[in-house]
């Protein structure tokens, strides 16, 4: 059911789920958020609304935001 909370957010938003999914997962990866942590993704989710500096990495998708920058993830 949380799952569907945050698809209906990402639609609410005018945003591709699945994207932001595998965004969300590269930033579990990356350590920024505990794996299963609805609070925290759903904190992500309005940072890609809000247009913050990680909302704007996390919204160029996981290909870029799982990109190494400087050697190092995110």
């Amino acid at each position: 059911m949380l799952i569907a909370a945050l698809n209906r957010l990402c639609n609410e938003l005018g945003i591709d789920s699945i994207e932001v999914g595998s965004a969300i997962a590269v930033a579990v990866e990356a350590g920024l958020l505990p794996f299963g942590d609805f609070e925290a993704a759903r904190e992500l989710i309005f940072a890609i609304r809000r247009n913050t500096l990680l909302g704007r990495v996390l919204d160029q998708g996981a290909a870029v935001a799982g990109r190494p920058e400087n050697g190092t993830r995110l």
